[in-house]
């Protein structure tokens, strides 16, 4: 005996079902996707926050302050040098200047020709003004060099304040990516508990 076939329905009902499995089935990705993405965002252990609870807060201090006097220093030198290439310059020029005085009393001297009193003024005057200008520049000097050395004292001061301070930092590294690595189990953790029942209900 010959079976009747089951009536199916229209062919709109039949695309209309279609339509919103595939629509169900998209916005049901999306969501799940926004649900991951707000579990990867949650925020994991702060490193500065670590690292603080680490480190010796007197050393770090010690350490910045010496970073300020390194860099006052750095200015104050450069400032000296300024000063220093300045006086140097001055005395280049008044020292030509004594040369041409020289040659031209030397010329007169050959030709029998006298210097006067106003030439003879001029000439000991640029002479003052030079060993003026040249003591100034060694007490410039002498002042860069004590600046020099200090700011070495300093910089050893601080690279030894660095090293004891990166001491401090691998206990902070240590706990820091043990709590990272708790951290990533937790979220992959939230996000199966999130996808595994969706999937078993799939």
């Amino acid at each position: 005996m010959k079976t009747d076939a089951k009536s199916k329905g229209p062919w709109y009902h039949r695309f209309a079902i279609r339509l919103f499995t595939l629509v169900l089935a998209v916005l049901t990705f999306w969501g799940l996707g926004f649900l991951v993405d707000d579990i990867r965002s949650i925020r994991g252990p702060d490193y500065n926050a670590i690292e603080m609870k680490h480190l010796d807060a007197d050393l770090v201090a010690k350490r910045d302050a010496l970073v300020k006097q390194i860099a006052d220093l750095s200015r104050q030198i450069e400032n000296q040098t300024e000063k220093q290439q300045v006086v140097g310059d001055s005395s280049r020029n008044l020292q030509q200047t004594i040369n041409q005085l020289i040659e031209l009393q030397k010329l007169g001297m050959q030709k029998s020709i006298a210097f006067s009193d106003t030439e003879q003024a001029n000439v000991a005057s640029s002479l003052s003004l030079f060993l003026d200008n040249q003591r100034k520049y060694q007490a410039l000097s002498q002042t860069v060099s004590d600046m020099l050395e200090r700011k070495q004292g300093l910089l050893q001061e601080k690279e030894q304040a660095d090293q004891a301070i990166e001491r401090q930092r691998q206990p902070a590294r240590d706990e820091f990516a043990a709590l990272s690595a708790r951290h990533r189990l937790k979220l992959a953790c939230l996000q199966l508990a999130v996808l595994l029942p969706i999937l078993a209900a799939a």
